[in-house]
């Protein structure tokens, strides 16, 4: 369930308010589960997404940065305190009071938390701001390639229609850039390799 909720909330950062339901059910799925878990910190952060779900019905799915890292954040623990297994009185049973609080706090004030964020949630925090950071880039590179995609069927069906051809080589570019920037130097070559051929194809030399 609660992986569910993380599908959903993604999309949901990107925009798609449509994933409001599903992340809903998610969220209430694991908050039934976690009621008949023996670890109160985590059924505190069950209420904590509950009361979320109840907050984000009224925004209609509207998140800001903040909130979307702190909701991160907290989706991210859950998943990691269920896998490890989580026991009375383990830290995963005393973080998740904290979390809670966290979540609640962050909502109340739209994303400011005054409390001083401890090691364990730093690195936990980290982590889920790499995790948007790539889908933020997954989403975005996705987004180009169709563009571009869309523009080059275009032009092979009427090459008359070559007014789009040089944003796709400024797209092809920037998709080049970000795979190498990921170390990803065979897929950036591949994207660089795709651009010269638009440009010639924009110049007319091909």
């Amino acid at each position: 369930a609660i992986g569910k909720a993380r599908s959903a909330l993604d999309k949901l950062t990107r925009g798609n308010a449509a994933e409001l339901a599903v992340f809903s059910q998610s969220v209430d799925a694991f908050c039934d589960n976690v009621q008949q878990m023996p670890t109160e910190g985590l059924r505190a952060l069950g209420r904590a997404f509950a009361d979320v779900r109840a907050r984000l019905g009224d925004r209609e799915g509207l998140l800001g940065e903040a909130i979307s890292l702190e909701l991160a954040t907290a989706i991210l623990f859950a998943e990691q305190a269920l896998e490890e297994g989580a026991r009375p009185g383990s830290d995963h049973d005393r973080h998740g009071h904290e979390m809670a609080r966290r979540l609640g706090a962050a909502f109340a004030s739209e994303g400011s938390v005054d409390a001083e964020m401890p090691e364990w949630l730093r690195s936990l925090s980290r982590a889920a701001q790499d995790r948007m950071t790539m889908i933020a880039f997954v989403a975005e590179t996705g987004n180009n390639l169709r563009s571009v995609e869309k523009t080059l069927d275009a032009f092979f069906r009427d090459q008359s229609q070559r007014e789009g051809l040089p944003g796709c080589v400024r797209a092809l570019h920037q998709v080049a850039g970000a795979l190498r920037l990921l170390g990803h130097e065979g897929a950036a070559a591949g994207a660089e390799s795709v651009a010269v051929r638009v440009a010639a194809l924009a110049d007319g030399d091909a």
